[in-house]
């Protein structure tokens, strides 16, 4: 099956994909759109494309936002109630959940677009989550956004660059092994040969991506985690003495910049030539440094057990100083999983578990290479577990099944989520080895 029978399949068999079509093209010219949209690479390179698809299709204008806490509350937006009246919020790879009906009171016409596990389904939401035959989510926002496009007739070379990278991004792909995600396979096959240069693989250092094989990249790879180090520019602004306000809506512009030459870069340098771009670079080099810091910090992993053929790993850490009042997985979580093929043993699966105290909470990271434990089920279990205990703080946790966060504020002790996870673990570990 290609891609354009994927879509179309999709479109006959998904009546969530056919609302979310009918959504788009019922918006009038002077239609306005407010759009939340997740701060990783996924996030903003949705947003792009949700911008790009309104303004290609109707010409419409679209507000984008990109809070940098994951789940969309009421409240934030509300806080949007001074830009005016909305005929459309779009929220994009910001997660499902059953209290987003909550944001109808506000907002009368609501479009989820997300590919995380849902935590309940909202019922006045239209919502467009769905699997594919093996019952896995798709493998990320952006390509759900790009398949819509393609569905209407207007994705070109530039929106299959961006999606490329917000694929990559959400590791739906990687090019150097050559796993790949079924959702994504007819993408990846449809978008080799139309954009060959950034497939290229080349002996050079390696990047967050690659984690199977560290001797060597791929250039998609290298722009990915420059986009990545892009989104968190704002952390490095004093080093720089600029106010960068927001890294994320730094990329997005960057996007914007990159579109407007007419032509998807097919280096490196051509990536990083726009004004955007140089600054981004800049960052980039920081970023790396920063890098080399963590790597020191993640490699003795705590063995805690076996749950089946999975060994569960823990790594108790801090971010980079300037990350620490980061509620998102910043830099030191991918630090970890890129290494963790170096305490993978042979013929088991591996589970990751990144334990971060930070100044405004505790973050925690959790990845796995197999299919025992889910760890978007396992965060989301942890969450409601803490939300019983301190129902006024802030708690948040879930993801899809092989890559999951968790947000505890300082409000929640330290100690008290380490001591629940531990628990949590002990209590898989006697369901799944009994």
């Amino acid at each position: 099956m290609n891609y354009f029978e994927q879509v179309e399949r999709l479109y006959r068999e998904n009546s969530d994909f056919k609302h979310a079509i009918e959504t788009i093209k019922g918006l009038g010219k002077k239609s306005k759109v407010l759009n939340f949209s997740h701060n990783d690479v996924d996030g903003v390179c949705s947003a792009f494309l949700l911008k790009r698809m309104l303004k290609k299709y109707g010409g419409i204008e679209t507000i984008s936002v990109m809070p940098p806490d994951f789940k969309l509350t009421k409240k934030d937006v509300e806080s949007f109630g001074k830009e005016g009246r909305f005929d459309l919020l779009i929220v994009s790879d910001k997660g499902t959940f059953e209290d987003y009906d909550e944001i109808c009171e506000i907002a009368r016409n609501v479009l989820i677009i997300d590919h995380h596990q849902p935590q309940g389904m909202p019922k006045i939401c239209k919502v467009f989550n769905p699997r594919s035959d093996n019952k896995e989510y798709a493998a990320a926002t952006t390509l759900l956004c790009h398949m819509i496009m393609t569905k209407l007739g207007i994705s070109g070379e530039i929106e299959d660059f961006i999606c490329a990278m917000g694929c990559r991004g959400d590791f739906a792909f990687d090019v150097v092994s050559g796993k790949c995600q079924p959702f994504a396979r007819p993408f990846l096959e449809y978008v080799r040969p139309k954009i060959p240069e950034i497939f290229e693989i080349v002996k050079e250092k390696p990047t967050m991506f690659d984690t199977e094989d560290r001797t060597k990249t791929a250039i998609l790879h290298k722009i990915t985690e420059i986009v990545h180090a892009g989104t968190l520019a704002h952390l490095y602004s004093e080093d720089f003495g600029l106010d960068i306000s927001y890294g994320p809506d730094l990329v997005l512009n960057f996007f914007i910049e990159l579109s407007e030459t007419g032509k998807y870069p097919k280096n490196v340098e051509e990536f990083l030539s726009t004004k955007s771009g140089k600054l981004i670079g800049e960052v980039y080099e920081k970023f790396q440094n920063d890098w080399k810091i963590l790597e020191k910090r993640v490699k003795n992993p705590i063995h805690l057990g076996k749950v089946g053929n999975a060994s569960i790993y823990l790594i108790f850490a801090r971010e980079i100083r300037r990350a620490e009042q980061t509620a998102f997985s910043a830099i030191l979580p991918f630090v970890a999983f890129a290494h963790m093929n170096e305490f993978k043993k042979e013929g088991e699966e591996t589970v990751i578990i990144v334990f971060c105290p930070k100044k405004i909470g505790t973050h925690i990271s959790m990845r796995t290479d197999g299919k025992i434990i889910n760890c978007g089920e396992f965060l989301a279990r942890l969450a409601e577990k803490l939300r019983k205990r301190y129902p006024n703080e802030k708690i948040s946790g879930g993801g899809h099944a092989n890559a999951a966060g968790f947000f505890a504020s300082s409000g929640v002790p330290m100690y008290k989520v380490l001591q629940e996870l531990v628990s949590l673990t002990e209590e898989i570990l006697t369901e799944i080895n009994i």
